[in-house]
Formats: structure tokens, C-alpha cells, sequence
């Protein structure tokens, strides 16, 4: 049994698919557990992409959800049964807790994401529902982007510190362009915020929506650093739905972790000491803004970056140069890992000159020069020193030289 969970979420999800669950799926005695939105609307064929023996387990079918499994989840949490020392006003009246909770489930339609984000709107109140009021029903959420836009509009209040609505859709809105794990805080959430809405971020604003709107922000670990993503892709379709040109908001992220990159002694920017995040998803946000292009023209940063990011970016551009660039770091790829960036210049030089082309060649040769210190005017030898042997990775004559 293997398992796949949020297929759906993931950005190469058809590769995913015609490569790893298809053929998986044809083996004998080998059984697939795949969590997935459907890609189709076709009433009985809804997951066409998985072939044609697919059993569907309708999670939203009424065989596998209770019908009061939402209002009793959004009962005990406006009555703060499992929290003591949760604040809520709900806390002394259950029959007003209980109420309210069904029409919650039902307005949400039984959607626990729904009613989900509505609840947390509803403790963040000083009071609770007056359901004396007429139509007190129809002001709660129907969907999550209503539910959301709520939970947003209750942070206009004086007493969070100055947090106010804008500020925090701000803060959340890099979180929902995050590749990987999620987005690092320090020295990137706060500039990037800032670039994508325009308005001044800090620090500060960073800590305070994750106090106050720590329900929707999940604290993960990449690279041995803390990163943060929303807690669910479809409150990123929602914020990302909310920018005019999603390009252009992936050029501003681009442009952002370009410029967090320290310059070196020598002309151009120092990628071997580049945050870890920008060495390993700097190439998907240049690709989904339609500069990928653009960066892999510098060769030290195609080094120094993360290999297996940089093979996928490549592998999906339609950019002249980025397919031409792949038809390169393809080959060499199997070479590049575990190496210093020095040492991929080297076997990218090679496999370039290999294919006979002589434009990259020549872009990573030079680089590989500058990086490694090495001389010009004679052949050109990249070693690397293992212990107290000499290790050649690549011997070639420049044409520099000649």
C-alpha cells in the first residue's frame, strides 16, 4: 500500500502521475491510497488521469460524513471543551454555542474547511452571536473566501496591537506564492511582503499575524530552517486569486530573493552564500514569471543552485535559452551533486563542449575560472583536493587560449 496525499497540490503533479502512479498502478499486488481534488467534472469519470480502475472514496458522501459532525466540531470549539484556557464567550452558553454551530454547518454546506476558518472568526469576537437579531443566519460565511475575508475584517480592532486587515493579507499573501515547505521568516517574508503589496512591512507586522492568525499558518522545517506556509492550498488559490497578474507578482519575488544575494569581490553577486531558499526556489518563481531565461544565463548561479530544482524548472520552460541550457545540465546532472560549485562548472564546461556547444561552454568555463582561481593562457585543470590526492574532474583546452 503506498499513499499519496494533496496530489493535487503539487506543482508537477501531472509527472507525478504519467510517471511514478501510472506505471505503479499497473503492477500486480501494488495498491495506491491517492487524497486528490478531482480534474474532472464528468459525473463517474472524475479522475481520468489515473487510468480507468479507480475506485473513489467520496469523502463529501453522506455514507462517510455524519450529518452533525460539523456543528459538533464547531460546538466544541466555541465552547472550548478540549481548551481551558481558551478565552470565549460561547464558554457558559451551550445552548447559544449549539446553535450557532449548526447554522455554521449549515451554511457551510458541511464543509469542515469552511466552517473551519468560520469558527475561528467567531472566537476572535469579544461577544458572542446575538441570535435574537433577525437574520442573524445569513451573515455567517457560505464559502471559505467569505469565511476568510471575515476572519480578516475581524482584525480591525484596536486592541491587536495595531494589526489591521490589510496589514495582515499582506503578510499572508508571500505564503501563498511559498514553494517547497513554505517561506522562511528571516530577511525574506517581511521584503517580499512588502514588494507584493506595496506597503511598508516589518518584522513586526510578521510576528503579529502569526499571533493572531496562527490558525492558518503551519510552521514546517526545511533545510534545518523554520518555514511557513497556510495551512491549506485552497486559502493560497484565495489570496493568489485577490493579485492582478499573478507574473507579475512572481517577478517581484524573484526580484526580492535576487537582491537578499551578497555581492562578491569580484563583478557579480556571490551565489555560494545565497539563503537556501533562493539557491533552491529562486529557479520556480523566475519560471512561473517568465524570466527563468533570464537566470540561468548566469552560470555561477546555475552551480551553486540546487540541482534537482534547477533539472525541473529546466525540464518545463519554453524558454529558447532555458531548453538550450537543459539540453546541457540534463546530461551533466547525474555528476552535479554532492560538489562544490567550482566542480559543476567544470563538468558543465565539459558536457557544453561535448555537445559541441560553445556559447555555454565558454559562459562556464570562465566562471569556473573565476570561481576556482584557476589561470588563464594554458590548459585549463579543475581538481579539487580529497585528502591528499588530486582528484581531475576535467581537462580541456580554452578557446580563450588559443
Amino acid at each position: 500500500m503506498i499513499v499519496v496525499d494533496a496530489l493535487d497540490e503539487a506543482d508537477d503533479k501531472d509527472q507525478i502521475v504519467s510517471r511514478l502512479l501510472q506505471p505503479l498502478a499497473k503492477l500486480p499486488r501494488v495498491f495506491l491510497l491517492v487524497g486528490t481534488r478531482p480534474d474532472s467534472s464528468e459525473h463517474g469519470n472524475r479522475f481520468r488521469a489515473l487510468g480507468e480502475a479507480v475506485v473513489e472514496i467520496d469523502l463529501d458522501d453522506l455514507r462517510y460524513v455524519g450529518a452533525d459532525d460539523v456543528a459538533r466540531y464547531v460546538e466544541r470549539r466555541l465552547l472550548a471543551t478540549e481548551e481551558p484556557a481558551r478565552l470565549t464567550p460561547y464558554r457558559d452558553s451551550p445552548e447559544t454555542a449549539q446553535m450557532v454551530a449548526r447554522a455554521v454547518a449549515q451554511r457551510a454546506r458541511n464543509v469542515f474547511l469552511v466552517a473551519h476558518t468560520a469558527v475561528h472568526t467567531l472566537l476572535t469576537e469579544a461577544s458572542m452571536v446575538d441570535v435574537n437579531q433577525p437574520k442573524w443566519v445569513e451573515r455567517l460565511p457560505t464559502g471559505l473566501d467569505d469565511a476568510f475575508t471575515q476572519f480578516l475584517a475581524g482584525l480591525d480592532t484596536p486592541r491587536l496591537g495595531g494589526l489591521s486587515a490589510a496589514t495582515a493579507r499582506a503578510v499572508l499573501l508571500p505564503l501563498a506564492f511559498a514553494e517547497g515547505e513554505g517561506l522562511p521568516w528571516v530577511g525574506l517574508w517581511a521584503p517580499m511582503a512588502a514588494a507584493l503589496s506595496g506597503s511598508d512591512i516589518s518584522d513586526k507586522d510578521v510576528a503579529l499575524v502569526r499571533k493572531h492568525a496562527a490558525p492558518f499558518i503551519v510552521e514546517a522545517v526545511e533545510q534545518d530552517r523554520s518555514v511557513y506556509r497556510l495551512y491549506h492550498e485552497r486559502l493560497a488559490e484565495h489570496l493568489r486569486g485577490t493579485v492582478a497578474d499573478e507574473k507579475i507578482a512572481q517577478w517581484r519575488i524573484a526580484q526580492v530573493l535576487r537582491s537578499r544575494v551578497p555581492y562578491s569581490p569580484n563583478p557579480g553577486k556571490d551565489w555560494t552564500r545565497a539563503h537556501p531558499y533562493v539557491l533552491s526556489h529562486l529557479a520556480a518563481h523566475a519560471l512561473k514569471a517568465g524570466t527563468l531565461g533570464e537566470l540561468v544565463t548566469d552560470a555561477v548561479f546555475l552551480a551553486a543552485a540546487d540541482p534537482l530544482r534547477i533539472l525541473q524548472a529546466l525540464s518545463v520552460s519554453t524558454d529558447p535559452q532555458a531548453r538550450r541550457i537543459y539540453a546541457c545540465y540534463s546530461l551533466a546532472f547525474d555528476r552535479l551533486r554532492d560538489q562544490p560549485t567550482n566542480v559543476r562548472l567544470s563538468y558543465l564546461e565539459m558536457t557544453a563542449r561535448q555537445q559541441a556547444d560553445d556559447e555555454p561552454a565558454e559562459i562556464f568555463g570562465r566562471e569556473g575560472l573565476r570561481v576556482a582561481g584557476a589561470c588563464r593562457g594554458r590548459a585549463s585543470c579543475r581538481c579539487q583536493r580529497i585528502g591528499r590526492s588530486w582528484r581531475l574532474h576535467q581537462l580541456t583546452r580554452s578557446r580563450w587560449a588559443r
